[in-house]
């Protein structure tokens, strides 16, 4: 292989471009030529591409004559494919671009169709278009923005995770009506360090009361308060142990839905981990991201010296469950300088990979590799924010609220010291 180089003095920039059959009113069964994306104010260079599935029939498992089929065209039409491709079963849900395709500027990404089949989220009764392509790559421009950016300070790298819970209280518009429902923007400010955005995880619970616990040690040291995002939330434990032991290191172990946290301890058996420290890795935990979502912190320069539980979380009730759909909302995302990375907002499976294990006991297609993480990475400077919007695609009907945590991971860059 060869080292990748952007041509000097030209910049590369993640970003998404993004086509919906019902924007431009394809209809199911019909076949459709030369559909394209513009591509606007700058050289695109396509690298995967994703979601044909969601536009054309396939079968569920194997091939059939009535599948649909997509055919692809480079910057000058010229085709990708010999022959157009799809057949249920065979397909990848992403698709790798080798060699990248290069589209220069007021050109487009143009496709045929056959046998079109609009993918919707549904209740039985009512639904909401669901279905998108996308095509993953980098904007190329002269003098332009290079992802990531550099940071003013030498540094070395550490994992870290913002995170945020919010609320869909709204349905998305029914078929066939087209659009977005009324969309919420959302900011994570970013402290003490700049931030390397590499991957964006979501999931999601139906509206209820989540189980609850909040760790209060001491009879009168407030810890934080953990809160499911699971069905059987009560029975999710949490246990620190360590304390009194000599010469232990941190860790965090998640088996099942116990969550055992083992702090820290000097040559005493002395716990040297902070309430604050425990809460941050906690948050940076995948397997304990997926099963609770973390608050209230409090005390955080205080010391967690003492043995804990295994107590359980408890106060669940309501619907509960995970969200039946492949894409519950679709999404904008936006660099620190405010500029969308992507040409309409994309379905959540499209762009954020899910850690909901199964949907009505059937493993959900999100664990696949549906969506392309930022590649490259987007920076975000200290002092800056992530922003994002949330639309609904929810269909009218089904309980609401439904709450989304979204997990933003990366890395930390640290200063040197």
């Amino acid at each position: 292989m060869y080292d990748y180089n952007t041509p000097a003095g030209y910049g590369d920039s993640f970003f998404v471009y993004a086509f919906q059959g019902e924007d431009v009113n394809l209809q199911n069964g019909g076949n459709y030529a030369l559909q394209q994306i513009n591509i606007l104010d700058a050289d695109f260079v396509c690298r995967l591409w994703s979601g044909a599935q969601l536009l054309v029939l396939t079968g569920a498992t194997a091939p059939s004559a009535s599948d649909g089929t997509i055919q692809v065209y480079d910057t000058v039409k010229n085709s990708w494919f010999w022959l157009p491709i799809l057949s249920a079963g065979l397909f990848p849900p992403s698709f790798a671009v080798l060699p990248e395709k290069r589209y220069i500027v007021t050109t487009a990404i143009a496709f045929d169709l056959t046998n079109v089949l609009l993918a919707v989220n549904t209740n039985g009764v009512n639904s909401v278009y669901a279905d998108q392509m996308a095509f993953y790559g980098v904007r190329r421009q002269l003098n332009g923005k290079q992802d990531p950016g550099a940071s003013t300070y030498d540094y070395y790298e550490e994992e870290y995770a913002y995170e945020i819970t919010v609320e869909i209280s709204d349905y998305g518009p029914t078929v066939p009506a087209t659009g977005l429902a009324v969309g919420n923007t959302y900011t994570i400010p970013i402290t003490d360090y700049d931030f390397e955005l590499r991957r964006i995880i979501y999931s999601t619970a139906l509206a209820g009361t989540p189980a609850a616990l909040t760790v209060i040690i001491f009879g009168e040291v407030f810890c934080f308060t953990l809160a499911s995002i699971i069905p059987d939330g009560d029975s999710i434990s949490f246990a620190v142990t360590g304390e009194g032991t000599p010469g232990l290191s941190f860790g965090i172990t998640v088996t099942g839905t116990a969550i055992s946290v083992q702090v820290a301890t000097d040559a005493f058996g002395n716990s040297t981990t902070t309430i604050g420290a425990m809460y941050a890795a906690l948050n940076a935990d995948p397997a304990v991201t997926a099963l609770v979502t973390l608050s209230a912190l409090e005390n955080p320069a205080s010391l967690f010296n003492t043995l804990y539980g295994p107590n359980f979380l408890a106060g669940g009730g309501g619907t509960g469950g995970t969200s039946p759909y492949r894409s519950p909302f679709k999404i904008n995302l936006y660099d620190s300088d405010k500029y969308l990375r992507s040409n309409i907002p994309l379905l959540a499976e499209l762009l954020c990979q899910s850690y909901q294990p199964e949907i009505g006991g059937v493993v959900t297609p999100t664990n696949a590799a549906y969506n392309f993480f930022p590649a490259p990475p987007i920076l975000y400077k200290n002092d800056s924010v992530i922003q994002f919007d949330v639309f609904s695609l929810i269909p009218t009907g089904d309980t609401l609220p439904t709450a989304v945590t979204l997990t933003f991971k990366g890395v930390r860059r640290i200063a040197c010291r």
